[in-house]
């Protein structure tokens, strides 16, 4: 069996965030770094965007409403749940941890409910919708785009986070283009900065180099239960398939396969009669979000267990090409005739098929 390596208790991790642009990758970006010594953020624009699909796909004027209400719906409820912290963070400024945003309301509000306790603390407070941050300017995505390396002069003038985990240190941040995450230039980025481990979430597949570079260090947060469901959009197909206790979020060391490495944890929402399908994915981002801090926690002190996937009767692997705009048209048919409702309902029998890993 492969092994992977764990830091020394001794030596905390500097984390660099792989990520993608859109508004709770942001918010998942701007949550490790208050929690964790995150040294470097890479934005990945990965060139998929599924909402085009509307002008496509052969559908009724109808359906091509209800495929672009449905992107639009996900657009307002993630500005709902996280466009309170979704500014892009900013090349030179301050590596974490860091305080969360001053709010004179808490977090609660904006955050709704997690599937565990404590999502609130580990996220920080909440800033209303309507301030500043929500929005990101075309002045910020420039600027983010212009930044290359790390910069010699803030690496030097860092220290070491090795000595301490509340240490001042730089962020370095990169708008990766499409095409180049796996590149020479990223895995330099990354080195540039020190990074002992990536945190991944929402990018393309990692690949050789940074494979290789960082072998048992990169974990990554996976929208979907696997290895019940691996690949893309894997918490919109168990509802399409009429099995929403397979939704949920998988921690888990990456390896070359997809979403096939050994698992840490898995983390489910709390899914209730009146959610959409968009509120139930905001609600497993939060959930799987503080997993993946426990899980980058206990790699920096040396304490991961990591489970190796096992088999399951029928494993569901999607890739992009499986997507047809249709098959939103057939989910809001299905969530009309009470979809939701009806899993509330039985979601306690049902849910003693899945096999999690806390």
């Amino acid at each position: 069996m492969k092994q992977y390596s764990s830091m020394a208790a001794s030596q905390p991790c500097r984390f660099a965030v792989l990520t993608s642009v859109e508004t709770r990758h942001r918010f998942v970006a701007n949550a490790l770094r208050r929690a964790l010594p995150v040294v470097a953020v890479g934005y990945e624009r990965t060139g998929y965007a599924p909402a085009d699909t509307a002008a496509d796909g052969g559908l009724t004027d109808d359906e091509r409403q209800v495929v672009r209400a449905h992107y639009e719906d996900r657009a307002r409820q993630e500005e709902r749940h996280f466009g309170h912290d979704a500014a892009f963070i900013e090349h030179g400024s301050p590596a974490g941890p860091i305080a969360a945003p001053r709010s004179s309301a808490g977090p609660a509000a904006v955050i709704g409910s997690a599937s565990a306790a404590g999502s609130a603390a580990v996220i920080g407070s909440a800033v209303p919708a309507g301030s500043a941050a929500a929005g990101v300017s075309a002045a910020e995505t420039d600027s983010i785009a212009e930044t290359g390396s790390f910069r010699a002069d803030c690496a030097e003038a860092s220290g070491d986070l090795r000595g301490s985990r509340g240490a001042s240190a730089c962020c370095a941040v990169r708008q990766i283009a499409p095409g180049e995450l796996n590149s020479a230039e990223t895995l330099r980025f990354l080195q540039d900065a020190r990074a002992d481990a990536l945190l991944v979430y929402g990018t393309n597949l990692l690949k050789p180099p940074l494979l290789d570079a960082f072998a048992g260090r990169i974990i990554n947060l996976h929208l979907g239960l696997s290895p019940y469901y691996r690949g893309t959009a894997t918490n919109f197909y168990p509802l399409l398939n009429d099995e929403p206790e397979y939704v949920g979020a998988t921690v888990h060391l990456i390896d070359a396969g997809i979403d096939s490495g050994p698992i840490l944890h898995h983390a489910r929402p709390v899914i209730t009669a009146d959610d959409g399908p968009h509120t139930i994915g905001c609600k497993t981002i939060l959930a799987g979000l503080e997993k993946l801090i426990l899980a980058a926690r206990e790699l920096s002190e040396g304490r991961l267990a990591p489970v190796p996937q096992w088999s399951v009767p029928n494993p569901r692997l999607y890739l992009r090409r499986d997507f047809h705009p249709r098959q939103v048209v057939h989910l809001h048919e299905m969530l009309a005739d009470g979809l939701v409702p009806r899993y509330v309902a039985r979601a306690a029998e049902v849910a003693r098929r899945v096999r999690l890993v806390e």
